[in-house]
């Protein structure tokens, strides 16, 4: 057997076994990747450490943290019961409507306010409202007499690197997939700026590119992807007329700046990109499928992992799908992701090999993608 390229230089690949069982969930906090689903086993430096114990119900399948990683969401992810963990202990349970909830995703996310404290961003009173919560006490803190429920089924929440916006990438009657954007701090002054639909100049038009997924590239940029369904030629050769420039496209990236209101930048991949992570001010790692890294400035997929099969991740409304992705846990501040490959599957994420040689290749493993994006061409 030829021996297996080296990695490019900008590529750190580690993987390690599993030990007693495979991941159902994976969350970062600190180096640490932690199983919330599972009660809160761990790995610590590629060592499997036991938790022992679980939350009495079998049917969570999901989980999110905090950027600390000490504040964790578990959840159905289509069901309606979730619980609030700090440092791995119930601080409360968590609901959302029953109303198609076995269609989409749970709609939750957590992240650090401005004032500090850690705001929980849910739906617990109606799928087309979100509400924001002081996670430490409960309080929440975006009542008020002018809210109103909408017909937007929020999913796929996502709070900016700062914590200054929040996004929401759901779904309208038709079904159709559209995303939506948020200032925080004038959420928290005026709580019927949640129940508005800002978004993209062309979004929820159903001729046009369907916003299937978005990220945050940073807290003034999101980066939308666009699903295979066609566009009207019509309603093309219109929008291409009257306002001309880029936007989004089946099959492709755009970026928006939200403070704007405008497209700052678009990008033809050939493919839908499902979920995201921003690496860097340039580049996004898509995961539909199989991890692809993006160059959004030369418009071009410069990296693939085709053999970490991170599975179906276009849209919130997953109710058709028949496997579960597998778990995958997201850290763009530090340009890394964890996901688990089955059977220690694949090559060590560069053709071959298999990066640090902490796994034995036969079982069971975790695999640790870190990008330097200081070396990226």
């Amino acid at each position: 057997m030829p021996a297996p390229p080296d990695p490019p230089p900008w590529l750190q690949v580690r993987r390690f076994a599993c030990g007693e069982h495979a991941p159902v969930s994976l969350c970062w906090r600190g180096d640490e990747l932690i199983d919330w689903v599972c009660g809160g086993d761990r790995w610590v430096d590629g060592v499997f450490v036991s938790a022992r114990r679980g939350w009495g119900y079998g049917r969570f399948d999901g989980a999110v943290a905090d950027p600390t990683g000490r504040w964790a969401v578990v959840h159905e992810r289509t069901g309606t019961a979730a619980l609030l963990l700090h440092d791995g202990e119930i601080v409360r349970e968590l609901h959302r409507s029953p109303y198609h909830a076995d269609d989409f995703l749970f709609p939750v996310c957590l992240f650090a306010g401005a004032d500090g404290r850690v705001l929980l961003a849910h739906c617990p009173d109606h799928y087309g409202r979100i509400d924001l919560d002081d996670a430490a006490t409960g309080e929440r803190l975006t009542r008020g007499d002018g809210r109103r429920t909408i017909d937007f089924f929020h999913s796929q929440l996502a709070a900016s690197p700062s914590g200054t916006g929040l996004l929401s990438a759901g779904w309208v009657w038709h079904p159709w997939d559209a995303v939506v954007w948020f200032d925080v701090a004038a959420c928290l002054r005026d709580p019927a700026r949640l129940d508005a639909l800002d978004g993209a100049p062309h979004s929820r038009n159903v001729c046009l590119a369907e916003e299937s997924s978005a990220a945050w590239l940073d807290d003034r940029h999101v980066v939308v992807g666009g699903s295979a369904e066609p566009e009207d030629p019509d309603e093309v050769a219109e929008v291409a007329r009257d306002h001309p420039g880029p936007r989004l496209h089946p099959l492709g990236l755009a970026v928006y700046d939200v403070v704007a209101g405008r497209c700052v930048r678009d990008v033809a991949l050939g493919y839908a990109p499902g979920a995201m992570m921003p690496v860097g001010p340039r580049h996004v790692v898509t995961f539909d499928d199989h991890p692809r890294l993006v160059d959004l400035d030369a418009g071009r997929v410069v990296h693939a992992w085709p053999h970490l099969r991170s599975g179906a991740s276009v849209s919130s409304i997953v109710g058709n799908r028949t496997e579960p992705p597998p778990a995958l846990a997201l850290d763009p501040a530090r340009h890394r992701f964890a996901i688990y490959v089955g059977n220690g599957g694949g090559d060590g994420g560069h053709g071959g090999g298999s990066g640090d040689g902490d796994g034995d290749g036969d079982g069971d493993a975790i695999e640790v993608i870190t990008i330097d994006v200081t070396a990226l061409p």
